[in-house]
């Protein structure tokens, strides 16, 4: 079973390792022949001990995760925000209020790849943005080319990106992608006449990516059905960013919020429906990935 906190962060136990390292103790007390079916009250009495540590560690490394203003929630997000100065708008989603705090620290920097990335997800309409740099002499892993940025925007119009980036790009710093756009400057010259120079620009939009999502889900009482649906509306909720890779324990962590008389295992997650894993799956850096319901298979167990 494990459970720690150390410098990578908190670790808790699954509720099948819990009801397993349980079984394990009883045995070890009252002998291997035990009968701990869930229809005895042996077996009931082990399921509802574990539900109950599993709901602690839950609320554990729910309370831990709340530290983090990346992470937290609802009034604990409310207070980490007021830190920085900002109270939560009307309305205004935990997603929403995270980035506008983000946006807080690159709005002030001038001329970076922070501040023009902060200002693209200040541009009406736009959801999500990154700026990658290429800042050698060579192309590089990216196919980004010498002293060059990469624009990835998701929303908002092409001339309001374009825009942005006239406004805020340094001069003399290339660009990468396939949507292009043009900004008219307009000079004065000496004589007070007027003559138009026009730049082209580009950027990308990121590439979306439906997950295939398989799983278990085992009643723990044969008459109470698994609430699929819910399942699916719940993972359906997450959001990700451009590039942002998703972690399996952190889909456990949201069923596992919501779950009464079931319990959720063999979690695995895969871009293609073919190449499945139980652990990270990767995004690349101009791709973003969403959760529809229909791509999410929920195997029911009734024991």
């Amino acid at each position: 079973m494990n459970i720690k906190l150390d410098e990578n962060g908190i670790t808790i136990a699954t509720l099948p390792e819990l009801i397993e390292t349980l079984i394990a103790e009883f045995k070890t007390i009252y002998g291997s022949d035990i009968n701990l079916s869930q229809d005895t009250p042996d077996g009931q009495r082990i399921a509802i001990y574990s539900r109950i540590a599993h709901e602690c560690l839950v609320l554990v490394k729910k309370l831990y995760q709340n530290l983090k203003p990346e992470q937290a929630e609802g009034l604990h997000l409310d207070y980490l925000a007021r830190i920085n100065g900002l109270l939560r708008k009307e309305n205004e989603s935990d997603s929403d209020l995270r980035r506008r705090r983000l946006k807080t620290f690159e709005n002030a920097s001038q001329s970076t790849i922070g501040g023009i990335a902060a200002r693209l997800n200040l541009v009406k309409g736009v959801t999500d943005a990154v700026v990658y740099e290429n800042t050698t002499n060579e192309t590089d892993t990216l196919n980004i080319p010498p002293h060059s940025i990469w624009v990835i925007a998701e929303g908002g119009g092409n001339q309001a990106i374009v825009d942005c980036l006239a406004r805020n790009k340094t001069g003399g710093t290339g660009l990468k992608g396939t949507i292009t756009g043009k900004y008219t400057d307009q000079i004065a010259r000496a004589d007070g006449t007027v003559f138009d120079v026009v730049h082209e620009y580009r950027f990308d939009r990121p590439k979306i990516t439906d997950i295939s999502i398989k799983l278990t889900a085992t009643r723990e009482k044969a008459n109470e059905p698994v609430p699929i649906q819910e399942i699916k509306d719940e993972l359906v909720k997450s959001l990700y960013r451009i590039g942002e890779n998703i972690k399996v324990t952190a889909l456990y962590c949201i069923l596992n919020r919501i779950a009464r008389a079931y319990y959720v295992s063999d979690l695995e997650i895969s871009k293609d429906s073919n190449t499945w894993t139980s652990a990270i799956l990767n995004a690349d850096v101009d791709e973003k990935f969403t959760i529809v319901s229909d791509n999410i298979a929920v195997n029911e167990v009734v024991t």
